[in-house]
């Protein structure tokens, strides 16, 4: 049974400083994901925009996550906000997909690429794409 822990700090500062985190995370078999997201918004950072996105998939019923984003704003006149998702799989989503001729390997690779796709959108790099890509199959 895999376990991946991971604690991310988004640190701000400075003034006008505007960032978007985004992490998806896909969780196969037994394995479990835990993902604390803290977001900080320090004295002096005004006018600060900043948001902190946690998407889970879990790709089965064995398959268990948590996602628990925070903020921690010391400032007045900043934009800050944090959502988090962890959902199965869509089972109607595949048997569509299986309905079509589509084995389910594939159907499950163009779930989560679908998943990933708006991430994947944001690379410039197409080496960079490419290597994400293959860590995908």
């Amino acid at each position: 049974q895999d376990l991946l822990e991971t604690k991310l700090d988004v640190i701000h500062k400075k003034p006008r400083l505007v960032s978007n985190t985004a992490i998806k995370a896909i969780v196969y078999d037994e394995a479990k994901f835990d993902m604390i997201g803290n977001l900080v918004i320090e004295t002096g950072a005004k006018f600060t925009d900043a948001y902190l996105r946690i998407d889970v998939l879990l790709m089965n019923d064995e398959a268990k996550a948590r996602a628990v984003p925070s903020l921690e704003i010391t400032e007045d006149d900043v934009k800050g906000g944090h959502g988090a998702t962890v959902g199965q799989v869509d089972l109607e989503q595949l048997f569509y997909l299986q309905s079509r001729g589509i084995e389910i390997a594939q159907a499950e690779q163009i779930l989560v690429e679908g998943f990933v796709q708006e991430l994947l959108d944001k690379v410039q790099s197409k080496q960079d794409l490419q290597k994400l890509k293959s860590i995908l199959k």
